[in-house]
C-alpha cells in the first residue's frame, strides 16, 4: 500500500503523450504511491507538475505523508465539489479518505528501573497503564514491572532485541502509521544508550512520526553522578567490540583523551578486561559500579590494579557492573 498524494498537473502534454492538453491552470488529481516512490511526498507546498523522460515527476500540492485532520477535510471539500479528478478508478475510495485524516502513532521510548522497580517515575507508570502496544527486550522484565504495581498486561507484547532490531522495524512502522501508539523499552535502562532502540528512532523520524521520550533510569547518567569524576567531557564506551583487535584500538584512540571513560563490564569478562584496561591505560583511578540500586549494592573509588586484585581473589564475580575511569592527566 502507498501513501495517497494530492498532484497537480500542468496544462501541457506528457512526454509519453499519455496526457491530454488542457488549457486551464490544470488537473488536480490523486495518485496511490508506492513506497519506493515516497520521495515525490518529500516536497512541501505547491509545484506544478515538471516533463521528465518518462512523462511527469509531480509535487504534492500538501505534504500528505501524514496530514492532518484539516488537511482532510480540505481534500474532501474539493472532493465533494468535483475539483478533483482521477487519472485511474480507485476501487476504495473510503480507505484512503480515511489515510488521509488519520494522524499517526506516537513511538514512546519508556526508560524503566535498572534495579530498584521504585525508580519507575510517575509518567512511566501512566505510559505502562494506558498503552497496549509494547515491543521490549525482555518480556519478562516487563511482566515483572506490571505485577509488581497490579497492572494488567498490555494487547500486545513483541520482543525487539539485538538480532531481531532490524527486521522488526518495518511491522512497529506499520502500526504507527495507522495511528496506533508504540512503546518501545529495554530491559532495564533507557532504549537507544547500548540498548536497542537506534533503528527504529531513526526510521520514525524520517517519516515523521513523533518520537515521545519518557525519561527515567540511566546507568550511565547513575554511575556519572556517583563516579566523583568529571561528567564533561566524558566518552561512553558501553559494551567494548568482542573482537580483541578492535576493542585494544578503541582503547588506545580514548586512552589519549583527557575525558572520563564509561564502561559496561560483563561479570564474566571483568578480569580479563581489567588487566587489558591496565595494559593500554595504565593503572588509572576508577570507580566500581557493581549492581546499582539493588540489594547489594556496590560503589568504590580505587584504581584499576585494586579492583584487579580484587576480583581475582572473588569466587564469583556476579552483576551489571559499571567502570568510569579517570581520564589521562
Amino acid at each position: 500500500m502507498g501513501y495517497p498524494a494530492l498532484i497537480a498537473f500542468p496544462p501541457w502534454r506528457a512526454g509519453d503523450g499519455t496526457r491530454t492538453r488542457d488549457p486551464q491552470l490544470g488537473r488536480l488529481m490523486l495518485f496511490h504511491l508506492s513506497y519506493s516512490r515516497r520521495s515525490i511526498l518529500e516536497g512541501a507546498g505547491f509545484e506544478p507538475a515538471k516533463p521528465s523522460g518518462n512523462g511527469f515527476t509531480a509535487h504534492p500540492l500538501w505534504p500528505l505523508g501524514h496530514p492532518s485532520s484539516a488537511t482532510g477535510e480540505i481534500f474532501a471539500h474539493l472532493l465533494k465539489s468535483k475539483i478533483i479528478k482521477y487519472n485511474r478508478p480507485i476501487p476504495i475510495l473510503s480507505s484512503i479518505l480515511q489515510l488521509l485524516v488519520m494522524k499517526p502513532g506516537c513511538l514512546f521510548i519508556l526508560a524503566t528501573p535498572i534495579g530498584n522497580l521504585q525508580d519507575l517515575s510517575p509518567r512511566a507508570l501512566k505510559v505502562l497503564k494506558e498503552k497496549n502496544l509494547f515491543c521490549i527486550e525482555n518480556t519478562h522484565s516487563l511482566k515483572k514491572i506490571l505485577t509488581s504495581f497490579s497492572l494488567s498486561s498490555p494487547q500486545h507484547i513483541i520482543s525487539y532485541y539485538g538480532e531481531k532490531e532490524k527486521s522488526r522495524v518495518g511491522k512497529i512502522l506499520h502500526w504507527l502509521r495507522e495511528g496506533k501508539d508504540v512503546v518501545l523499552a529495554t530491559e532495564s535502562g533507557t532504549p537507544g544508550v547500548s540498548d536497542p532502540g537506534m533503528y527504529l528512532v531513526r526510521a520514525a523520524l524520517k517519516e515523521g512520526i513523533p518520537v515521545v521520550p519518557v525519561p527515567g533510569p540511566s546507568a550511565l547518567s547513575t554511575a556519572l553522578s556517583v563516579s566523583g569524576f568529571p561528567s564533561t567531557p566524558s566518552i561512553f564506551l558501553g559494551f567494548l567490540p568482542a573482537r580483541r583487535g578492535k576493542r585494544r584500538k578503541l582503547l588506545k584512540a580514548c586512552g589519549n583523551l583527557k575525558a572520563t571513560l564509561v564502561i559496561f563490564v560483563p561479570p564474566h569478562d571483568a578480569i580479563s578486561l581489567l588487566q587489558e584496561l591496565l595494559e593500554i591505560l595504565g593503572n588509572r583511578e576508577a570507580t566500581l559500579c557493581r549492581e546499582m540500586t539493588k540489594m547489594f549494592e556496590e560503589i568504590k573509588l580505587s584504581t584499576l590494579s585494586e579492583f584487579l586484585q580484587d576480583f581475582q581473589s572473588r569466587k564469583e564475580i556476579r552483576g551489571e557492573i559499571t567502570l568510569v575511569i579517570s581520564g589521562k592527566k
